[in-house]
């Protein structure tokens, strides 16, 4: 066998072996089992000769190891805390990719000391990576002719432990060179080996929801978040993502939920479907969330409309929506070097969106989603900010309130318009009246003139008659005919004038 000193890659997928067990139960003999070859320092002792977690890399048959030693349980020379932190940090370690947790027990009486151990051991794994977990007996020698399964029926509680372990469990003499135990280790059926979908037990959930406009990569920053293609993601004009979306993973160990949402600016739905949609993802977190994520596009220059967007959620969600902001801008394989931070502050627009959301700002290159790091640093900001908000969460009462806030100023605005139209309107009934009392008046003094005028033509017409009588008949009859005439075209004026007042009362009457 062939050993590696240096680290496996990332970009690899090795079966990775996680040893754990008591202090002198023969991990780091186990390993070098598996190993081949003397990689652990490994002899008897009081106190654990693993003091931290030791990793060597292999390959065997073909295929990539990686073998993890850890310190034992129950060393008196570190606390409950320490190993905890240390089990954290192997778990962080082996989050990617396929692994193994072997609990190496060895074969002796099963005291309570070891019950202990089985049970802090499980306790530290929960019960989800309970089944990637085997049982690893040592000291296979001293069987002396006994079968393995005839040692574990001499104890009932030994019988009981096996059984919970779905009779996952192996035997090593890590006195024998024999590569067969180790084939056979590895040739047998480890189930579950993906952990991508198991929480480690006392770490609380982090929920996480996706917004932006259409076609800045929510969806694929999802992806590169859980570490597989959940979400929807091509290059597009219109948003393929139509509708709310929930999925969960574990990231280091700690259950994680996104929520990926219509793009602001959809072609196909209206800003009242998009808001809804994106309202439906408080409803997914009963108890709030952590973290807007505000994706952007490193390719796309800020514009006015990426500001609209900004504040179109700032609307939604309220102003106290920035405590809970980070901006993760995509294509991060566009910066070529360039610093991030310059970038930002040569944008005045931008530059002020990032301080508003507490200088807190990350970038992703989801053409590698391979690179666990650049998730496991967004995780740490996210932390980072729980921390700062006091462990609160922005909740679905908090978007109550804004929604009410809204509504209240919207009625105000309306009550306001509308005291507004009553107002032009009594202007305008004002305005009106005075303007019928002016044309009644007007009429009243042409109705006046009309019967002086009449008056006038009727004494003139009393004068006639008396110049009629003393006048020669010739003349008399020449000037009555003309006076006759006059008066009639004065009759006729008069009469065309009461149409016409006539007509205007009639238009004054509809008006009214």
């Amino acid at each position: 066998m062939q050993v590696i000193s240096k680290p496996v890659q990332e970009t690899s997928t090795p079966l990775q072996v996680v040893l754990l067990g008591k202090t002198g139960a023969g991990k780091s003999a186990s390993g070098n089992t598996i190993l081949g070859q003397r990689a652990f320092e490994s002899k008897k002792s009081s106190k654990s000769v693993t003091t931290d977690i030791q990793t060597v890399s292999a390959k065997y048959v073909g295929n990539d190891l990686v073998v993890y030693d850890t310190p034992g349980f129950g060393d008196p020379d570190r606390s409950t805390e320490e190993i905890q932190e240390k089990f954290q940090n192997v778990l962080n370690r082996t989050s990617s990719g396929p692994r193994v947790f072997l609990l190496v027990l060895k074969i002796d009486r099963f005291t309570e000391e070891e019950k202990n151990v089985i049970s802090k051991a499980e306790e530290l794994l929960g019960q989800c990576l309970l089944k990637q977990t085997w049982i690893l007996f040592t000291r296979g020698d001293e069987l002396e002719g006994r079968t393995i399964e005839e040692f574990i029926d001499e104890s009932e509680d030994l019988t009981e432990v096996v059984k919970k372990y779905s009779g996952r469990y192996h035997v090593f003499n890590n006195m024998s060179s024999d590569p067969y135990q180790v084939n056979s280790l590895l040739e047998k059926k480890f189930t579950g080996f993906n952990s991508t979908i198991c929480p480690i037990r006392n770490l609380p959930e982090r929920r996480i929801i996706l917004l932006g406009k259409t076609g800045v990569g929510k969806s694929a920053s999802g992806n590169t978040i859980l570490d597989r293609k959940c979400f929807h993601s091509e290059l597009s004009t219109s948003s393929i993502t139509r509708t709310t979306e929930l999925q969960k993973g574990v990231i280091d160990g700690r259950m994680v939920s996104v929520v990926d949402t219509p793009g602001l600016f959809d072609t196909q739905l209206s800003v009242e479907e998009i808001a809804k949609e994106i309202e439906k993802s408080l409803d997914l977190f009963s108890t709030g969330l952590h973290a807007f994520l505000i994706v952007m596009s490193i390719k796309d220059r800020f514009t006015e409309k990426e500001q609209q967007a900004v504040e179109n959620l700032e609307s939604l969600f309220g102003s106290g929506m920035s405590e809970y902001a980070i901006i993760l801008f995509t294509h991060g394989d566009q910066l070529k070097g360039h610093d991030m931070k310059k970038l930002i502050n040569a944008n005045q627009n931008l530059s002020r969106v990032v301080e508003k959301c507490g200088g807190r700002y990350h970038f992703f290159n989801n053409n590698d989603r391979g690179n666990r790091a650049q998730v496991r640093e967004l995780m740490e900001k996210i932390n980072r900010m729980v921390e700062e908000n006091g462990r609160t969460c922005y909740t679905s009462d908090m978007f109550i309130d804004v929604a009410k806030e809204k509504a209240a100023v919207e009625e105000r605005k309306k009550r306001e318009e509308e005291e507004r139209v009553q107002r032009r309107r009594k202007i305008t009934e004002k305005d009106k009246g005075e303007r019928i009392n002016r044309e009644k008046e007007k009429m009243q003094k042409e109705s006046g003139s009309i019967q002086e005028e009449k008056e006038l033509n009727q004494r003139e017409e009393e004068e006639i008659n008396q110049k009629e009588k003393v006048k020669p008949q010739t003349e008399q009859e020449e000037k009555i005919q003309r006076d006759r005439e006059r008066l009639q075209i004065v009759k006729e004026r008069i009469q065309k004038e009461k149409e016409g007042i006539q007509r205007e009362k009639e238009i004054m009457k509809e008006k009214e």
